[in-house]
């Protein structure tokens, strides 16, 4: 996330290993071990008094009991006055936006879900200035988000506002090696709001990226034609509906109806579907709902 604009990034590891017993369950994890951070450094210390600014998931979560309940402790509704913002996340602006950017949750392993670097850019001007640094978390578990959404970044405190929550995508499910399908970090976040919503009088409130999100297959354009222009040195005609017209068809090829061919059909010219039967898509005919061209 760093190379995205962001500063002090932590995993979701990292960060859940500040808090003394916040995964009950930690003791049975085998895959763990040790802690990550010493009880004394100044990070542990930091996650204490710093609120977590912002989550960003990009790619499936491998603990969702430990990264729900971190959700549940931090995220909505503190009646407390504003802490002292500290040096090493100072950001201009007033005092409340720079109080509810601090902290960015990422997570570390899983299908690989990334946001466009555009949409990084995005995210992060909107969230936080361009001077002061902004704390980022890598995030694997979903009781550790409940603890960062439900408190305002604070896990352990009082209820407070939301930070800002990202998803990479939204895919329900893939096709992995296994014969059936495999839940995604769409059903991850199904999970999240079911629970988040049962337990907070307001609803979970989250920002998709991704495919079939138009806005992903604009960037492939921009990302293409910055290619194009910089090897060449073209000089690119723009069509009046803000394209390119460059580019007489690009091709989207993808075995999720629901996902690739419908956010190709949705993104319209130059876009053209092409559907396979390599993964999540197995009929014999096109697909009923969303068929490709």
């Amino acid at each position: 996330m760093t190379e995205y604009g962001f500063k002090n990034v932590l995993s979701i590891n990292e960060y859940a290993s500040c808090f003394d017993n916040i995964d009950p369950l930690a003791q049975y994890k085998n895959w763990k071990t040790g802690k990550l951070v010493d009880q004394h450094s100044t990070l542990r210390n930091n996650a204490y008094l710093e609120r977590v600014q912002a989550v960003f998931i990009v790619s499936d979560s491998v603990d969702w009991s430990r990264d729900i309940q971190r959700c549940r402790d931090d995220w909505l509704f503190d009646s407390r006055p504003p802490l002292k913002e500290g040096s090493a996340a100072h950001c201009s602006g007033d005092a409340e936006t720079t109080r509810r950017r601090r902290l960015a949750l990422q997570p570390t392993t899983g299908t690989e879900g990334r946001l466009s670097r555009s949409l990084l850019r995005r995210c992060r001007d909107d969230s936080s200035p361009t001077t002061g640094s902004l704390t980022v978390c890598r995030l694997t578990s979903v009781n550790v988000l409940c603890d960062i959404l439900r408190t305002g970044g604070l896990p352990g405190r009082e209820n407070s506002y939301q930070p800002p929550l990202y998803f990479a995508h939204d895919d329900l499910a893939y096709q992995a090696l296994f014969p059936s399908e495999r839940l995604g970090m769409g059903a991850f976040r199904v999970g999240l709001e079911s629970i988040f919503n049962r337990i907070h009088p307001k609803a979970l409130e989250y920002t998709t990226f991704g495919k079939p999100n138009p806005l992903v297959f604009r960037n492939a354009e921009t990302a293409l034609m910055e290619l194009i222009t910089s090897d060449h040195d073209l000089q690119l005609a723009h069509t009046a509906n803000g394209g390119n017209a460059i580019f007489r068809a690009l091709y989207m090829i993808g075995d999720n109806p629901s996902v690739d061919i419908k956010g190709a059909r949705q993104a319209g010219n130059p876009w053209f579907s092409i559907l396979t039967r390599t993964g999540v898509f197995k009929g014999n005919e096109n697909h009923a709902k969303h068929p490709a061209d």
